[in-house]
């Protein structure tokens, strides 16, 4: 059997790369001071929110389902037992699996090529 390495990774502004909002559930803001300034408008001047920011409640939300797509789109099985595990399997066996705690991960597998090119394309992704 292979020896897998263990990594670990921090995303910094994790929230801020989630997925937009849905287009079905629109999220607005009012312009506080230094906001209004910066973008030249009247305070307190309604503003449509595109993407999650800190502090919204829908932003943990935006940024799993990123993740999500992501693991999925490369290959990866969300676990039944915790839906912030991904297996990444071929006929062979599982060679790789990710845990997520918020904007915290935990990097499991092998040294085969596929299982470097899924870390790389994570690593790059954020």
């Amino acid at each position: 059997m292979e020896s897998w390495r263990l990594k670990k990774g921090d995303v910094k502004a994790a929230f801020l790369q989630g997925k937009g909002l849905p287009e079905d559930e629109p999220v607005f803001i009012a312009a506080n001071e230094e906001l209004a300034e910066e973008l030249g408008l009247p305070l307190g001047a309604l503003m449509r929110l595109r993407k999650a920011v800190y502090g919204l409640c829908q932003a943990p939300k935006s940024w799993y389902e990123s993740v999500d797509a992501l693991m999925e789109q490369l290959g990866g099985q969300r676990c039944v037992s915790d839906p912030c595990v991904w297996a990444f399997s071929d006929q062979d066996g599982v060679f790789g699996i990710v845990g997520a705690h918020v904007d915290d991960f935990l990097i499991a597998g092998g040294n085969s090529k596929r299982w470097l090119e899924i870390e790389t394309k994570m690593q790059k992704a954020f």
